[in-house]
C-alpha cells in the first residue's frame, strides 16, 4: 500500500465515520513467511519478486497501523 492510499484511507474514514460508514484498505501480495521463501527457492527470490507490482515482500513491520 502507498503512503497516498494510506492517507486517503485516513480522510475517508474521517469524514465517513460520523455519518456510520466504515472505510478499510487491502494491500494484497505477498507476505515474507517461511512458507513463501520454500515455495519460491526454485524460481529465485528476485524472479518472484519481479511478478509483483511492488517488486518486494511485505512483512510485519509493513503494517501502518493497529484496529482502533
Amino acid at each position: 500500500m502507498t503512503r497516498n492510499h494510506d492517507a486517503l484511507t485516513r480522510v475517508w474514514a474521517a469524514e465517513l465515520g460520523p455519518r456510520g460508514v466504515s472505510e478499510n484498505a487491502v494491500a494484497p501480495g505477498l507476505v515474507d513467511t517461511a512458507m513463501l521463501r520454500a515455495a519460491t527457492a526454485r524460481k529465485g527470490e528476485e524472479a518472484v519478486k519481479g511478478m509483483v507490482c511492488a517488486r518486494r515482500w511485505g512483512g510485519s513491520e509493513r503494517r501502518l497501523m493497529s484496529p482502533m
